[in-house]
């Protein structure tokens, strides 16, 4: 019995270490696909205002923010990866592969 709950317990760690780290990673790329969003969004309702009946210092500023607004913010990991949900869920099929990998190499 005690080696059955000694199992039970440690199964029971992994498993709230494996969420907590899925919940995390999840938060990231979550946030990151939300500044990616709302960065191509931003021009469009810059536009969307009268942006030009206001003063010239005005304009200008508007004029510069348009041509910073054409490239998105994309919040990246070690600047390579993109941090989006597209890259969450490449995360959990590769962590999983591997898992399944390591699993069947242990049974043999």
């Amino acid at each position: 019995e005690s080696t059955n709950r000694r199992s039970f317990l440690q199964v029971l760690t992994y498993s709230e270490y494996l969420f907590l780290v899925l919940w995390e990673i999840f938060m990231i790329c979550y946030g990151g696909e939300i500044i990616y969003l709302n960065s191509q969004r931003s021009g469009e309702a810059l536009l969307r205002n009268p942006w030009y009946l206001h003063s010239r210092e005005i304009r200008s500023d508007f004029l510069i923010f348009l041509a910073n607004a054409q490239r998105a913010v994309v919040l990246t990991g070690a600047k390579f990866h993109p941090l989006k949900l597209e890259k969450f869920r490449q995360i959990i099929t590769t962590s999983f592969s591997f898992f399944v990998l390591l699993q069947n190499m242990d049974q043999r």
